[in-house]
């Protein structure tokens, strides 16, 4: 998401974000015009970085090997209309490979890793384009379908013709195939809900959701919750919980652990006295700076922890764990 020439242009990247969560739209929206503070990619997010370029990179040679005719938009200015310029005039050419497509059609835009040539007519001669994107992931997520329809139906206007399918070179370098026909409604649903959210700002509370691990203003958010002793502070409770709670009123995090409610619609019972126990839990230590627990009775002897034998000088405890980022990830088994 960026502005230029007092126009805000969005990316594939923003569709993907909304479909993440809705608040996130919201700020970077706000950060457009008053630059929010943002949190440092972890070193983890610059690995998986580092080795989606590497990735990105061993494809180019791949088709390179190939004996394809290549045009790298790569290395041009950070310039918009020279990108685009330069990304219609290789089409034109009928080059085999485009590698950095700058695809445009207002309010959208973005860069497509590559755009392969195929025979099938178009106005821009005897062939026409398709869009390939490369994913470190072992299986399309349903976010690369999100990217590839975008830059699917922009390229179908540049060249008058609509791509036959879109497609995904995933880590282990398969070639996953798709027909954006299967998708088109659902996406041109999420850029009507993309726009109207962008152009009305409606009020989004930043829930915690999957993506704050990796979100650039997670802090920022969380900074929030905390302020607002959201109920999501209480350890281990989940959306929907939450939901019912606010529904009967209990807002806060002191709020649950004061509250008499003994039921509440859509929560057992059983739940309910547990977050309440959670939230007295955590409001004491607010309260006195001093840790404090509740020993609760197994359900059975025969259960867990209690199935272990009893300790001895032998006993070996240790922990290990597989590398998700090696080829083809790499795990461990023990028999």
């Amino acid at each position: 998401m960026k502005t230029v020439n007092n126009k805000n242009i969005y990316s594939a990247t923003d569709l993907c974000d909304h479909l993440e969560c809705l608040h996130l739209t919201s700020l970077k929206v706000r950060d457009l015009s008053e630059k929010l503070p943002k949190d440092s990619p972890d070193e983890q997010s610059k690995i998986i970085m580092a080795r989606g370029i590497a990735h990105e990179q061993r494809y180019l040679e791949h088709l390179r090997g190939l004996g394809k005719s290549i045009a790298s938009l790569k290395d041009l200015p950070n310039d918009d209309t020279l990108r685009a310029t330069a990304t219609i005039e290789a089409m034109r050419n009928g080059v085999d490979v485009i590698y950095q497509a700058y695809l445009r059609d207002d309010p959208f835009a973005g860069y497509a890793d590559f755009l392969i040539r195929t025979n099938t007519p178009s106005l821009l001669g005897l062939f026409s384009y398709e869009v390939i994107d490369t994913k470190l992931a072992l299986h399309t997520k349903p976010l690369y379908v999100i990217q590839l329809s975008l830059y699917t139906e922009i390229l179908g206007k540049v060249q008058g013709l609509a791509p036959a399918s879109m497609h995904v070179v995933l880590g282990d370098n398969r070639r996953e195939s798709y027909a954006p026909q299967d998708f088109y409604h659902y996406f041109c649903q999420l850029k009507s809900d993309f726009l109207k959210h962008v152009a009305k700002q409606p009020e989004v509370y930043p829930e915690p959701c999957d993506h704050c691990d990796v979100c650039s203003f997670r802090s920022l958010c969380q900074n929030r919750r905390v302020q607002d002793d959201h109920l999501s502070q209480v350890a281990n409770i989940r959306s929907s919980q939450i939901r019912k709670l606010t529904s009967a009123g209990v807002l806060t995090l002191a709020q649950l652990a004061d509250t008499n409610h003994t039921h509440i619609k859509g929560v057992s019972d059983d739940s309910l006295e547990r977050l309440k126990r959670q939230a007295q839990l955590q409001h004491h230590k607010r309260q006195t700076g001093k840790d404090k627990f509740i020993l609760l009775k197994p359900q059975s002897n025969n259960l867990g922890l209690h199935t272990l034998p009893d300790p001895s000088e032998g006993d070996l405890f240790f922990d290990i764990e597989g590398n998700p980022l090696v080829p083809e990830g790499l795990e461990y088994l023990f028999g």
